[in-house]
């Protein structure tokens, strides 16, 4: 019995350094990388996002992967999904960011060839 007792008194720090490197690095990274896997999956047309690249903008279209965002009205561009970060929202409150209070057409524009028409001429 106290052979094993001073064994476990030798692996001990050894025990401490693994619990800190599960605990404090790889749980939460694992978390996070859930919460961006569950916020991928959910996307839908209609959401706003912030690209990794710190591009705010509208979902439009999605494409397997690809994803259609509208950046400013009759500017879209296509993003690999992975690089969609989460929502420009106050998670407490659900409101839209405040880049958008100032435009509250910005989210019904629908674009189609006539308006990209419209907007070339004027």
């Amino acid at each position: 019995m106290d052979e094993i007792i001073q064994a476990l008194k030798g692996f001990w720090p050894l025990l401490l350094l693994l619990a800190f490197f599960y605990f404090g690095m790889y749980r939460p990274q694992k978390k996070q990388q859930d919460k961006r896997n569950k916020f991928w999956e959910a996307l839908k047309k209609g959401d706003y996002v912030i690209t990794a690249g710190g591009i705010f903008g509208l979902v439009k279209k999605i494409s397997g992967n690809i994803v259609s965002v509208q950046v400013a009205p009759g500017t879209v561009i296509q993003v690999d999904k992975r690089a969609l970060q989460a929502p420009p929202q106050d998670v407490n409150n659900n409101k839209k960011s405040s880049a958008y209070e100032e435009d509250d057409d910005y989210e019904d524009e629908e674009l189609d060839a006539d308006t990209i028409e419209q907007n070339d001429k004027e």
